[in-house]
């Protein structure tokens, strides 16, 4: 998977902003307050997503993942 690079964000491909058209906005000039506003009512909702790389159903998951799962894995490193 590539992933797209600038100073300060990583983005994925998918992430890359659409030219002005794509996106609907007009060529009014610039409005903060009316960017923001029609930004932040796109769907989907939201503007980070976490996605687990690990199987998360139960109970028994969230322990081995959190804690005190995690601090297994987190010893053994220090020890190295």
């Amino acid at each position: 998977m590539e992933i797209f690079q600038n100073t300060t964000t990583t983005l994925l491909p998918e992430a890359k902003l659409a030219s002005p058209e794509i996106r609907g906005y007009d060529r009014k000039p610039m409005s903060l307050e009316r960017d923001a506003l029609e930004y932040h009512s796109r769907d989907p909702k939201g503007k980070i997503e976490v996605i687990s790389t690990k199987p998360c159903f139960t109970a028994r998951d969230l322990t081995l993942a959190y804690s005190p799962g995690v601090a297994i894995p987190c010893n053994k490193i220090a020890e190295d």
